[in-house]
């Protein structure tokens, strides 16, 4: 963020806000052979086709070089691939490595922490906390949103402010200084 700028939900306040709506999923109704709209990172529109897997096209950014799937997953099946993943999927094991995640959090926390402001931080993705929880062990108000019922409980049980959903599901009167 650039010094002065509060980000924030865009609903009260501040310099620059997000744009909540519409989430980053794709409506049923899009052709699957389409391609991307315009590019999130610089707005380009013009894309090579890379490969396909899991029944999703994976494209590259002519001008930037980002890469990105299209079409985007429903919400619905973005729900149920991770909620499988932490009930019995590869998202069960990483969950259980508790030491493992905590100091990929410290590492993160470490990176990023000089770049950011002071101030309320939110962990989009937050999983089961583990990075929310280092945060607020070195001194940072920090909370999480996560698309998993299963792992928003789990950081849930440990005490930790996790909203399950997406950013859309957050408070109206939810504003932060850094989002990771």
């Amino acid at each position: 963020p650039v010094e002065g700028q509060r980000l924030g939900s865009g609903r009260k306040g501040g310099f620059m806000s997000l744009n909540l709506q519409p989430p980053l999923t794709r409506d049923s109704a899009e052709t699957e052979s389409a391609e991307p709209p315009q590019c999130f990172v610089c707005g380009g529109s013009n894309y090579r086709y890379l490969f396909a897997k899991g029944g999703r096209n994976f494209w590259r950014c002519l001008h930037c070089g980002s890469e990105r799937i299209w079409p985007l997953p429903t919400h619905e099946e973005l729900a149920n691939y991770y909620e499988q993943s932490y009930q019995a999927g590869m998202y069960e094991a990483f969950a259980d490595a508790k030491e493992m995640k905590r100091l990929t959090a410290v590492a993160r926390y470490r990176q990023v922490a000089p770049f950011c402001r002071a101030g309320e931080w939110l962990d989009v993705g937050c999983s089961t906390g583990a990075f929310v929880a280092e945060a607020q062990r070195l001194g940072t108000q920090c909370q999480g949103v996560e698309l998993s019922a299963t792992a928003a409980t789990q950081a849930r049980a440990r005490d930790l402010q996790v909203t399950c959903g997406t950013l859309a599901d957050l408070p109206n009167e939810a504003n932060f200084d850094t989002i990771t």
